[in-house]
């Protein structure tokens, strides 16, 4: 297990996901944002290729590759041009290790009121470096809808950790409610991706700018 942090700052991680375009690629970078995802399943409207080349620009941000249960071949493309990957499925310790083995750094998503995905991230949590937490709807490859809060409380330990990792917060979030849960919640990081769009696979400069400049302020005061 590695409980480490991925980097040097005082406030919070903001990942900025689902990007499609090299626009909004250089829009997130320069407005601060820490981690790019690009997504890699054919279900999502902010699908991208692997021939693309929006995520082979150069930024300062991370780069996130998201997959959801994905076949056992080919993951040193994946190596090649990301830092981590995200497994957004029900991904087991075998592949985890695969990718940990091409130096990649996995988040596995946990889906906190599906009881088969958290007791598979108990499983595995000594084997991945972060858990992303998200709504159940986007595991059934439905729209996006709000993480359940309750049901994220009851797995939180003493620390406000998951089985001992720090968690990136995600699902339903914009630059509305951010805040309202970084109240009450303590993630490493957030997450967001169609709060920040004004229609799929497009970003809103005005509501990325919105979200990290409200989420570096609460991190930096709080």
């Amino acid at each position: 297990m590695l409980c480490l942090y991925f980097f040097v700052s005082d406030f919070m991680v903001v990942k900025i996901c689902g990007l499609t375009n090299e626009e909004d690629v250089l829009l997130c970078d320069r407005e601060g944002a820490d981690m790019l995802g690009f997504v890699f399943v054919m279900q999502s409207p902010r699908y991208v290729e692997k021939n693309s080349n929006v995520f082979k620009l150069k930024t300062r941000a991370k780069k996130v590759a998201v997959l959801s249960n994905p076949e056992m071949k080919n993951l040193e493309f994946f190596a090649e041009h990301f830092e981590f990957v995200q497994l957004h499925g029900m991904e087991e310790g075998k592949i985890i290790n695969e990718f940990k083995k091409l130096g990649l750094k996995v988040i596995k998503t946990i889906f906190p009121e599906v009881e088969d995905s958290v007791k598979l991230c108990s499983q595995v949590s000594d084997d991945v470096d972060l858990f992303l937490v998200d709504s159940s709807s986007k595991l059934k490859g439905a729209k996006s809808s709000l993480f359940s809060l309750e049901k994220l409380k009851t797995i939180l330990d003493s620390e406000g950790k998951i089985f001992g990792l720090n968690y990136i917060l995600s699902g339903g979030l914009n630059p509305e409610n951010v805040v309202e849960f970084l109240k009450i919640l303590k993630p490493y990081g957030v997450d967001v991706a169609s709060g920040v769009e004004d229609y799929p696979g497009r970003k809103s400069p005005e509501k990325v700018r919105k979200f990290i400049v409200r989420v570096k302020n609460f991190s930096y005061h709080a």
